[in-house]
């Protein structure tokens, strides 16, 4: 009895369009990447320290993926304006609980880059962020 053959699975080429389109894809992410953090580190400037000096070190920027980075600015621009004084102080409360803050002449400052991804998903939640 004849052994039956396997017919060679035939892959499609990626057309050199499609491999363009998906290197310019990545090229945007990454450049929209950089902005966010130079923007983050422009509204840093001046300060001597966002956040306690006792707290660790910002984690490996591999985790900062663009999609982490477009919430933490969502975040940030959500906190920069009025709103409920009750989600306020659920926020404060929530980082107060981190260590990663300082109080200086009435200002409560933080680093929205230096909070765990666990509390920024309770503050994303707080402020009805969607993903």
């Amino acid at each position: 009895m004849p052994r039956p053959t396997a017919e060679p699975v035939k892959k499609r080429a990626r057309s050199e369009e499609e491999e363009d389109d998906e290197d310019r894809e990545d090229s945007e992410k990454a450049q929209e990447a950089k902005r966010l953090k130079l923007e983050h580190e422009e509204d840093l400037e001046g300060l001597s320290s966002p956040v306690q000096t006792e707290h660790q070190d910002y984690p490996d920027e591999s985790l900062y993926t663009p999609e982490y980075l477009s919430l933490l600015q969502s975040i940030q621009e959500s906190i920069r304006n009025p709103m409920d004084s009750d989600k306020l102080e659920i926020i404060i409360s929530t980082i107060q609980k981190t260590g990663c803050f300082a109080v200086r002449d009435g200002s409560f400052d933080f680093d929205l880059c230096r909070l765990d991804r666990r509390t920024v998903k309770k503050i994303q939640r707080v402020l009805d962020i969607k993903e």
